[in-house]
């Protein structure tokens, strides 16, 4: 049994490269993105990052020298950083204040126009 598989919206220059591969390959498109499609699916999936260890933050005022307290947890500037790190190797964007204001702008526009 097969099924039919449709991709829309192909770019001309990527729909050209493939045919030319295809033809440098003496096959037919059909068959080029078949046999890449069986590469694809042989290979291992992509590794995702998995969940971080959780961390616990200290109070500042039971830090000592290194940063951490004696139980050896972290303190809050550390615990910054290290999301702040965690987020840059994920490529997250860095949380910032402008999310609040999205939310106002969103909720006021929608008032104004149930209003008027």
């Amino acid at each position: 049994m097969t099924v039919t598989l449709t991709i829309k919206k192909v770019p001309v220059a990527l729909a050209r490269e493939l045919r030319r591969r295809a033809a440098a390959q003496h096959r037919s498109l059909q068959g080029e993105l078949l046999r890449l499609l069986e590469a694809a699916a042989a290979e291992p999936p992509l590794a995702i990052p998995g969940p971080v260890a959780p961390f616990q933050v200290a109070k500042p005022a039971a830090a000592t020298k290194r940063g951490t307290t004696p139980e050896g947890r972290l303190t809050l500037a550390q615990a910054w950083e290290r999301s702040r790190r965690i987020m840059a190797a994920a490529s997250m964007p860095a949380p910032s204040g402008e999310s609040a204001d999205i939310v106002r702008r969103d909720r006021d526009a929608r008032e104004t126009r149930r209003r008027g």
